[in-house]
């Protein structure tokens, strides 16, 4: 009886300790969580903060009204700059069509090509999503069977930048396409921005 006994309080002090094991490594793993909550915040947060500031510089550097013409790299025009963002549901297709319009073509001097330049971020940041930009103005992308690319599809981590020549040759425009599709319950947020430039030859 004696023995019996000693085996059940130890079988109890096992039990005991067992709980407690599992109660620390609960608080440590809550903690792990809290701890990349609040990391994954605060570099969201920073990032945003560098977004209004680019923004901000953008607006200091225009002038003043009508198109905007900053002089960059040695031989270039910024004719334009845009800054938009889109949610795209999970399983959808977005897109962002980026066209000249009839002023800024008449500003292209004889010696000179238009380039785009794009960049864009993506919410969240880990998480991947299929880029690519197409020729022309391309209102459902969704329902194209045979794409007309600039710049093929690939898939993205977080973001991506680029420039394009020839990107208005067919209508005047060209087409920023984001795919979604292969995510059946994560939507995307993107940031994006567009430049023209004029760029002697």
């Amino acid at each position: 009886a004696n023995r019996r006994a000693q085996k059940g309080e130890a079988a109890a002090k096992t039990v005991q300790t067992d709980r407690e094991l599992v109660q620390q490594l609960q608080a440590q793993v809550l903690a792990l969580q809290e701890w990349a909550l609040a990391s994954a915040e605060a570099k969201r947060l920073s990032q945003e903060r560098v977004n209004i500031l680019e923004l901000k510089l953008e607006a200091l550097q225009g002038d003043g009204g009508g198109p905007r013409r900053t002089i960059g790299v040695a031989g270039e025009r910024k004719l334009t700059a845009k800054t938009s963002s889109l949610v795209i549901g999970a399983g959808d297709v977005g897109h962002a069509i980026v066209e000249l319009e009839p002023e800024q073509i008449q500003m292209l001097r004889n010696s000179e090509r238009f380039l785009l330049r794009w960049k864009f971020d993506m919410t969240p940041e880990t998480l991947q999503i299929d880029f690519s930009v197409w020729k022309g103005k391309i209102l459902e992308p969704s329902r194209v069977g045979r794409p007309d690319y600039l710049v093929a599809e690939r898939s993205v981590t977080g973001g991506a930048g680029g420039e394009q020549e020839n990107a208005f040759a067919v209508q005047n425009c060209c087409t920023l396409v984001w795919s979604n599709k292969k995510s059946w319950v994560r939507p995307r947020t993107i940031k994006y921005s567009v430049e023209i430039f004029a760029v002697k030859d």
